[in-house]
C-alpha cells in the first residue's frame, strides 16, 4: 500500500489530481468506483500501463482548461509556450473560441450530476447540491 501513495504523490506532478486518489483505493481494493466519481483510478499506471484517454476531458497535452466547482473560477494554458502554467489565458482575446470548446467538455460530463454544476447548459458553482 505504500508503494501506492507513493506513487500517487509522485504523480500529483503530472496531470492528475487529488480526485484520484479514492479511485485508485476503491480499484486497488477491488470495490467497483461509483459513477458519480469524478477522478480515475491510476492503478492502470502503477502497473505499467496508461490509459488510453487519460485526462483527455481537460488536456490534450497542448492545452489545458480548468474549472474550480466551488467557485466558478476558470483557467486556460496554452502548454507549449507555458509548460510551467504561469500564463493564464481566461481573459486573452485571441483564445475564447478554444476556451469555449474547452468548457463545454465539462458541461456535458457533469450535466446530469445532482451538485447542479450545469444550469441552462452553463457551469454553476456549487459548494452545496441543487436538488
Amino acid at each position: 500500500m505504500s508503494n501506492l501513495i507513493l506513487f500517487i504523490m509522485t504523480h500529483q506532478q503530472r496531470r492528475d489530481c487529488q480526485g484520484d486518489i479514492m479511485p485508485t483505493l476503491l480499484d486497488a481494493a477491488g470495490v467497483e468506483i461509483p459513477d458519480y466519481v469524478d477522478g480515475q483510478s491510476l492503478l492502470l499506471m502503477l502497473q505499467g500501463e496508461e490509459p488510453e484517454s487519460w485526462r483527455d476531458a481537460l488536456t490534450n497535452e497542448k492545452e489545458k482548461y480548468i474549472w474550480f466547482s466551488q467557485n466558478g473560477r476558470e483557467q486556460f494554458f496554452d502548454l507549449q509556450t507555458d509548460p510551467t502554467e504561469l500564463h493564464d489565458l481566461m481573459e486573452s482575446p485571441a483564445h475564447q473560441n478554444r476556451i469555449g470548446e474547452w468548457r463545454e467538455k465539462p458541461i456535458q460530463k457533469l450535466a446530469n450530476r445532482p451538485e447542479g454544476f450545469v444550469k441552462n447548459g452553463t457551469l454553476k458553482a456549487s459548494l452545496i447540491p441543487d436538488y
